[in-house]
């Protein structure tokens, strides 16, 4: 992966990291007080909320899936690039990961 590569996909993962919190935070700050402050006889009023939870974790869902590609980009690429620094080490004769 090349410079560009790894500032794209940091992006990416960092995109889709804020849009998760965000999603989560609202989801704690608003959506889970609302849902405890409901009496049970509320039921029309449950009922809407508990739609609403719905689309909120199917959204959530679907934004941890959209990070999931970059996320695996990445660790295949620090995978790669530690083996790499492992084999270039013990060529010049220097200590490996192996010999902690």
């Amino acid at each position: 992966m090349n410079t560009d590569g790894q500032s794209e996909g940091a992006g990416n993962i960092i995109h889709h990291l804020a849009e998760v919190a965000v999603m989560g935070k609202k989801l704690a700050d608003e959506t889970l007080p609302a849902f405890l402050a409901l009496p049970p006889d509320r039921k029309e009023q449950l009922g809407e909320l508990i739609v609403g939870v719905q689309y909120e974790l199917v959204e959530l869902k679907e934004a941890i899936a959209d990070m999931e590609p970059a996320l695996i980009k990445l660790m295949n690429f620090l995978t790669e690039e530690k083996s790499s620094n492992a084999k270039s080490r013990n060529r010049a004769g220097g200590p490996s990961d192996t010999a902690k």
